[in-house]
């Protein structure tokens, strides 16, 4: 391909470690290869992220600045410096499609109608719930409705991420790395000696840290297992919300679980991979979720998932199939689901098995990129 594709992503997270992180680093390095050139657009406390991120040929950054300790979405001066961006970006650069992830209130609106001003097809994709209590229901509906309408082709992680979006959405999923994530690869061993792991039955969560995700409820989960499994509950993720954590780690002492607790930083992708070959169980008490990258890499390292049965994580989890659903808040019935899966070998060997064919099957990486690269094709293909 001689001539390069110009790509702009407007994104609202880039520089952390979570699922959509991961998502649009795997997607942008295949996306090189193929000839395009991507200017990435995204939103960050740190205002020396740029050189924490890696220098990759053809992938440019542009983060905007958001006040963590204020409403962003709705922050004046952080909505002025993503239209200044976006209004330099889009005057200097040629851009032949611009992709909007995770659109938030009001991220999306503004860029569509800022690509929409200077001529440029919009795609957008939907990782995750987007009608959540920071917003009214009217707001977050209107800027679904905006954004999804002024696009060129929408598109969803899960068939509840397509929900509340017009002009006919489409599913993509999210992909994992098939060869990367591989129990032949991984060091449980080594995982279990760095944190101290003797024989617990481990409990695996690597997600941020915030009531959505539903760590507060392990601490009841944990009472039910005492005196029954010699556990551990390994909960990993980002610490931008420091009050929770610190309201966890309250929880935690206070029940008399310390010991059964390790609450700690994010791990890097290398040491996740050892966490799932180290871990018996991956809990997923999520109650707001796209699609729930973490179940499908589980899987795939033939690890089972108990889960929440919440927004698009049934697209993954099947109950019964390739792990387990409870209802969303049941703490009852979630140790309940991680006792069954240590006692009952022949119930877990079916689910991982089960599992791991079923990601295989739906959720390469290679799958994914050849889907988002019909797409880009069918874009380009359109006239203005």
């Amino acid at each position: 391909m001689t001539n390069k594709i110009s790509l702009i992503e407007v994104t609202q997270a880039y520089d952390d470690v979570g699922g959509l992180e991961i998502v649009l680093k795997d997607l942008n390095n295949s996306l090189v290869k193929e000839g395009y050139d991507i200017s990435i657009v995204y939103f960050t406390p740190d205002k020396n992220s740029v050189e924490k991120l890696p220098e990759v040929e053809n992938i440019h950054y542009y983060p905007v600045y958001k006040d963590i300790s204020r409403i962003h979405y709705f922050n004046p001066s952080t909505i002025l410096n993503l239209f200044k961006t976006l209004n330099s970006l889009l005057s200097e650069k040629q851009a032949d499609i611009m992709h909007i992830h995770s659109p938030c209130v009001p991220i999306g609106p503004v860029s569509v109608l800022m690509a929409n001003r200077h001529r440029v097809p919009v795609v957008v994709t939907y990782h995750g719930a987007h009608r959540r209590k920071m917003s009214t229901e009217l707001v977050a509906s209107t800027c679904t409705y905006v954004t999804s309408y002024f696009s060129t082709i929408n598109l969803g992680v899960s068939s509840s991420s397509c929900d509340a979006m017009v002009s006919n959405p489409r599913v993509i999923g999210d992909p994992v790395d098939l060869e990367f994530f591989s129990r032949e690869k991984a060091d449980p061993d080594r995982f279990r000696e760095s944190f101290n792991l003797n024989g617990e039955k481990i409990f695996l969560y690597p997600a941020r840290f915030y009531m959505g995700k539903g760590q507060q409820d392990l601490v009841s989960v944990a009472k039910r297992l005492n005196g029954k499994i010699n556990y551990k509950f390994l909960l990993f993720g980002s610490h931008i919300h420091q009050d929770f954590v610190n309201f966890l780690k309250d929880e935690v002492e206070v029940s008399g679980l310390s010991d059964r607790f390790i609450i700690s930083t994010p791990l890097s992708r290398e040491d996740l991979r050892d966490a799932y070959s180290a871990s018996d169980v991956m809990v997923f008490p999520s109650y707001s979720e796209g699609l729930g990258l973490i179940s499908i890499e589980a899987m795939s390292m033939g690890v089972p998932v108990v889960a929440y049965n919440s927004g698009g994580i049934p697209d993954v989890v099947l109950n019964n199939k390739t792990g387990l659903l409870v209802e969303k808040g049941n703490t009852d019935e979630l140790a309940n689901s991680l006792k069954m899966l240590v006692y009952d070998s022949q119930t877990r060997s079916f689910l991982i098995e089960n599992g791991r064919r079923f990601v295989k099957e739906k959720f390469s990486l290679d799958s994914f990129i050849n889907k988002q690269l019909s797409v880009y094709e069918e874009v380009l293909s359109q006239p203005n």
